[in-house]
């Protein structure tokens, strides 16, 4: 347990978001949106219930080797979060090889 000024930091976290919601489809493709609204309506109302706050990530994926990515729950999902963090690994430009990690705020109630 975490304590803030605020008193204990309560956290949920689904790492990663479509491997809850793929299973639960079974093929379902159609009723994709539907599963995903009520799994959010559900985060959301913990969150608010219990004071905390849920992490959610979603995995990126590509139609070919060359493809840009995209989301693996598509546009719609990005509708979702109040709060949206890109993290991507980029290579260093001055020492090939060597990656670091860039966080972007992609989204935020506060922008």
């Amino acid at each position: 347990q975490v304590m803030s000024s605020m008193g204990p930091l309560k956290i949920v976290v689904i790492d990663s978001v479509s491997a809850v919601i793929y299973p639960l489809l079974g093929g379902r493709q159609s009723e994709g949106l539907a599963i995903m609204m009520q799994l959010s309506r559900e985060l959301k109302t913990l969150a608010r219930e219990f004071s905390l706050a849920v992490v959610v990530t979603n995995q990126v994926t590509r139609d070919s080797s060359t493809g840009p990515l995209k989301p693996a729950l598509g546009r719609s999902w990005s509708f979702v979060p109040s709060t949206r963090v890109l993290l991507e690994s980029k290579e260093s430009a001055g020492d090939k090889g060597r990656t670091h990690r860039v966080a972007a705020l992609a989204k935020s109630p506060r922008q």
